[in-house]
């Protein structure tokens, strides 16, 4: 019976509940919206505003914001004020929405309204001398929310990034108009930290910015949300020509339109449109405005432009690097930019060892040449001065001259010589194999060079994962300051916390420095300065067979059976192509003719011609006078021709043991090749393995960072709200980052492991598309008749 009663009341609730939903739902709830001005700015923070209140109420109450009801200022107090009476004497508005500094500021000046009212951008309510009573306005029917600003540490956190001792502010003409104390507050925070404070207020123009004076080191931005898109674009150009290191109380918003620095985080507005939505709807629900809290945080971190640090020209501490987010870190500046493709075909073209190798070639030709020249004519022309002691020459009866100066020349041609014949092949053989060494070099500096390259891809994404995870470790580091601020968490979480975030930057530079390595090595590869910077190419690694032309390819790998036949189709069309195996193939044909030409020096002559020619030129001195007693003497010419025919028939057993020794060569060489194949084989097997392997392990492996990034996310929400301990988000995220490593080796194990199976087949795809596609189709038929086979 009690269960039965207890089913009706449920029963009964659940009836009320739903009579209420649809009461709230049929009831229809108008918006008013003031806006200081209609800049581009404020129409996106209402978007904003409007997108998040309606998405939160709107399966509650049937909200509008009808555009009469939004309604335009000019800036000025008196705009304000009648945009202001008109929405509070309008009977068709239920509430209102201050949506700018000015208009939070003047409605926070009134004393009471006879409807809601929220404002949700207070510049500083205790500048501005708002009373907070217990954390709420105090005022019928307002509610605002309040972030703690210090521009102390604003400036701090400034003067962490560049020292400067003269800083100019510019700040909002409005803001100037609605709070005059703003100045003097400027200039005492900086008089406390010996800062000259040189205050500027902008009101329409980034001209008015030219009134900075020339002695400024630095520039505090305030909120500038009245400018046009145009008027702030030209306000952050006219501070980067200036080279001033710039900073934006708004933080992420200005840093990403070209400030160089903030500390408001990027979520900013999202986070002020969130809580004013659930303010709404506590108003609608039946709480009182003046009774919701006021005092809003949104979390501080540091944020800075690269881009513009970069044409400013500062360089910012490291630990000021590893600490902030960083915006626009992809430098716009560099025009040499790689992709794969492009980093191999620069490779081929410099590489030192590659251009080394061909030089090698180059040289090898000229031993070929070299051994065609003994089978050519052999000229060589000579002269001679002689001179003998004169007493000899005296007493030759005028036969010998004293001084006598010959000319001679002498031509051989080779008839026929086994040696030079053989040399001739041998080097042609021997140049072969110069020329398989050189496509192996080839293929090596292709290789060498895509996987720099790929390893660079991968020590970037490893260092993304590690600054993402700083990241959430300082997000998790503002959930347990809130934790300790509600009492929910003692200081020791905070610090833990502390302590993480040390690490974590200590992972991003030694991540960092990873990759910086990675960037040399690949300057090294294409023979460029070492620390010559580069951009590379925002690859598609969802897809990352696209990215080394092996998709269709992969298409093949479904099932074991055509998986084994790839291998077997692959393994013999490396073999054949092989430079390896090309190479040695030429040393034994080398080392053949070197046998044959041994066998042949048993039996076969050498056979040559020779003619010679050697004339008197001149002589003098004793033995050249005509004393009557000389005897008959030839003329002064004299010449030789003759064939010369030679074969060595005993030469110690040299020739004997030459042959024998070129024979065992051979054998070695054979063998040698055998063992070659095999190894080269195995390789392309084992490659093909090893990549079909790590290819089905890039599903797995981001399967598993996406189910521990979903359970890193629960942890969170479940820390947040004190349910687990801080150890269990620790794990959780340490699990995360893990598997966000895990998942990034995959895709990039995976494209090492496919280009090493391109450098076992002796091919590379994405250099050679045309011959790829035609071995895919030989590859299709080679598949369609082995199916049939087994």
């Amino acid at each position: 019976m009690r269960h039965k009663w207890v089913q009706i009341a449920i029963a009964v609730l659940l009836i009320l509940c739903s009579a209420g939903l649809c009461q709230n739902q049929n009831k229809n709830i108008t918006i008013g919206i003031i806006l200081d001005d209609p800049s581009e700015t404020n129409n996106t923070i209402a978007e904003s505003f409007i997108h998040e209140i309606t998405a939160l109420i709107g399966d509650e109450f049937n909200v509008q914001f009808p555009e009469d009801k939004v309604l335009f200022c000019d800036q000025t107090i008196e705009g304000i004020d009648q945009a202001f009476k008109k929405l509070l004497a309008d009977k068709d508005v239920d509430l209102i929405l201050a949506l700018g500094m000015l208009a939070s500021n003047y409605i926070c000046c009134e004393k009471g309204f006879n409807k809601p009212v929220i404002a949700p951008f207070v510049v500083d309510a205790e500048l501005q001398g708002l009373d907070m009573p217990d954390g709420v306005s105090g005022i019928k029917n307002l509610n605002y929310l309040s972030v703690p600003a210090s521009v102390s540490r604003n400036i701090d956190a400034f003067r962490d990034i560049v020292l400067f001792d003269r800083l100019a502010v510019l700040e909002s003409g409005l803001a100037d108009m609605a709070l005059p104390q703003l100045k003097n507050h400027f200039k005492d925070a900086g008089k406390s930290k010996e800062i000259e404070i040189t205050y500027i207020p902008i009101f329409k123009s980034a001209d008015e910015a030219k009134a900075i004076p020339d002695d400024v080191q630095a520039v505090y931005v305030g909120v500038m949300t009245h400018l046009t898109e145009l008027e702030f674009d030209n306000l952050v150009q006219y501070l980067i020509e200036r080279k001033l290191p710039s900073f934006s109380v708004l933080g992420s918003i200005d840093v990403k339109r070209g400030i160089m620095a903030g500390l408001a985080r990027s979520d900013m507005l999202f986070r002020f449109s969130r809580r004013t939505a659930l303010n709404v709807q506590r108003i609608l629900l039946g709480e009182k405005a003046h009774e919701l809290p006021v005092v809003f945080s949104v979390g501080q971190r540091l944020i800075l432009n690269l881009n513009t640090v970069r044409q400013i020209g500062i360089s910012p501490p490291w630990e000021i690097m590893t600490e902030a987010e960083l915006v626009k870190s992809k430098r716009e500046d560099i025009s040499r930019k790689l992709t794969l493709t492009s980093v191999l075909q620069e490779a081929i073209k410099v590489n030192l060892d590659l251009r080394s190798q061909e030089s090698t070639v180059s040289a090898g030709r000229e031993d070929v040449r070299n051994a065609y020249s003994n089978l050519k004519p052999q000229l060589n022309v000579s002269g001679t001065g002689v001179q003998i002691d004169k007493d000899r020459a005296q007493f030759s009866s005028g036969q010998v001259a004293e001084q006598t100066l010959y000319a001679g020349a002498d031509l051989s041609q080779l008839l026929f010589s086994e040696p030079a014949f053989a040399n001739i092949s041998i080097q042609k053989h021997l140049q072969n194999s110069r020329e398989h060494v050189l496509e192996q070099t080839r293929l090596d500096v292709v290789s060498s060079a895509a996987l720099a390259y790929l390893n660079l891809l991968r020590a970037k994404a490893l260092e993304n994962i590690q600054k993402n995870n700083l990241r959430l470790t300082r997000s998790n580091l503002e959930l347990a300051q809130i934790r300790k601020a509600i009492g929910a968490a003692g200081p020791s979480e905070v610090w833990r916390w502390e302590s993480a975030i040390a690490s974590a930057r200590k992972s991003v530079i030694s991540s960092n420095s990873m990759r910086n390595l990675a960037e040399m090595e690949l300057n090294r590869v294409l023979h460029r300065p070492l620390e010559e910077s580069f951009a590379v190419a925002e690859d598609d690694i969802d897809n990352p067979e696209s990215l080394v032309g092996g998709v269709k390819l992969f298409s093949y790998l479904r099932n074991p059976l055509d998986f084994r036949l790839t291998r077997d189709f692959l393994a013999g069309e490396g073999l054949e192509i092989s430079p390896e195996l090309l190479n040695i193939d030429a040393a034994i044909a080398a080392q053949e003719r070197v046998m044959k030409s041994a066998w042949s020096s048993f039996w076969v002559p050498t056979a040559g011609l020779k003619w010679d020619i050697s004339d008197i030129l001149w002589e003098g001195g004793e033995g050249t006078e005509d004393s009557g007693q000389q005897m008959y003497k030839a003329d002064n010419t004299t010449w030789s021709v003759g064939i010369n025919l030679s074969l060595p028939i005993y030469s110690g057993g040299s020739k004997k043991a030459e042959f024998a020794k070129a024979r065992k060569e051979l054998r070695s060489l054979t063998i040698y090749r055998d063992a070659l194949s095999e190894r080269i084989e195995q390789r392309i097997r084992s490659t093909l393995h090893i990549a079909g392997s790590s290819h089905a392990g890039i599903k797995l492996a981001r399967k598993s960072a996406e189910a521990a990034n979903q359970n890193l996310r629960i942890v969170t929400d479940s820390y947040a709200s004190g349910i687990i301990s801080i150890l269990d988000l620790l794990d959780a995220q340490n699990a995360a980052v893990i598997a966000d490593q895990l998942a990034a080796n995959s895709v990039y194990d995976f494209l090492i492991d496919y280009m090493n199976v391109q450098r076992a087949i002796g091919s590379f795809d994405i250099l050679a598309p045309e011959k790829e596609s035609l071995r895919l189709e030989r590859l299709g038929r080679y598949l369609d008749e082995k199916r049939v086979e087994n």
